[in-house]
C-alpha cells in the first residue's frame, strides 16, 4: 500500500515540478525506499515457508505498484492504481485465509 502511495506521489510530483527538483528526487527517493521495503517483506514471505500461491499474489501486487509512476496521464494513473489495489486486496485475502487455517 505505502508502495503504490509513493509510486502516486512520485508520478504526481513528475508532472506538476519536472524532475530537475529536489521535490521529485525526494517522491523518487521516497519510490526505492518503499520498493526496498516491500522486496524485503517478499523474501521474508519466503522464508516463512508461506504457501507459494500466497507468495505469487503478494508478487503480483508488487509488480502491479512498481509500474504506477510509468502512467502517461491522469487515467492510466488511475486505472494503474486500481490495478495495484485490486491485486493487493487479493494478497491480503490469500494471506488471511492462510493465517486463519493454521
Amino acid at each position: 500500500m505505502e508502495l503504490r502511495h509513493r509510486q502516486i506521489w512520485r508520478w504526481s510530483t513528475r508532472r506538476d515540478y519536472g524532475t530537475g527538483n529536489d521535490t521529485y528526487r525526494e517522491a523518487k527517493d521516497a519510490c526505492f525506499e518503499a520498493r526496498t521495503s516491500s522486496r524485503a517483506c517478499l523474501l521474508r514471505l519466503r522464508l516463512a515457508g508461506v504457501p507459494d500461491s500466497v507468495v505469487d499474489l503478494a508478487v503480483v501486487a508488487f509488480e502491479a505498484s512498481i509500474v504506477i509512476e510509468e502512467a502517461s496521464d491522469a487515467a492510466e494513473l488511475e486505472q494503474r492504481a486500481e490495478v495495484s489495489r485490486t491485486a493487493m486486496d487479493s494478497f491480503v485475502a490469500a494471506a488471511a485465509r492462510h493465517c486463519a487455517a493454521m
